[in-house]
């Protein structure tokens, strides 16, 4: 499917998690120092292959998804998904965008397709396209090198207070 084509949250997930299970290695810069929108030997990030060739500029690279430069590149290649963006630190599309990222860039590949199966479920409702509208940045802490709910980190918790009978 090409760019143009994407049209719901659930076709751009399904499209940059099929990128990162072929690619199945970070993108990242010359040195691999850190992770890049554009990496060496054609690679391309969870948010850098969403952006067409037209529309990337090395300058978006050390800026990350809730940057204005970001954010109109991914709107002149996903224009049909991302039609506006009112703002992108509330808006549940760019939150799935940032938490792709953080898969790609915090995680190792072995582990991304348990990532991105647990992330999917997390934040699409069964049967739906589009995000879902419970779905918050603030909801969403790392946890070691994983992603977790807010409840979910708050149910371990929990169970650590019940097992620890001094606290």
């Amino acid at each position: 499917m090409m760019l143009s084509e994407l049209k719901t949250d659930r076709e751009v997930f399904e499209y940059v998690k099929d990128h990162l299970l072929k690619q199945n290695q970070q993108s990242s810069y010359g040195s691999g120092s850190g992770c890049a929108y554009r990496g060496g030997q054609g690679m391309s990030c969870a948010v850098g292959c969403l952006i067409d060739d037209d529309h990337y500029d090395e300058e978006l690279e050390d800026n990350d998804v809730f940057d204005g430069r970001v954010i109109d590149a991914l709107l002149e290649s996903v224009g049909n998904w991302l039609v506006e963006v009112d703002d992108c630190l509330s808006d549940k599309r760019i939150l799935m965008l940032c938490l792709l990222q953080k898969i790609h860039d915090c995680t190792q590949p072995y582990t991304w397709e348990y990532d991105l199966n647990d992330l999917e479920s997390k934040i699409f409702d069964e049967n739906s396209d589009s995000v879902s509208d419970d779905v918050h940045l603030y909801d969403f802490y790392p946890s070691g090198k994983k992603i977790a709910l807010k409840t979910e980190i708050q149910e371990a918790k929990d169970i650590l207070v019940r097992l620890s009978p001094n606290v």
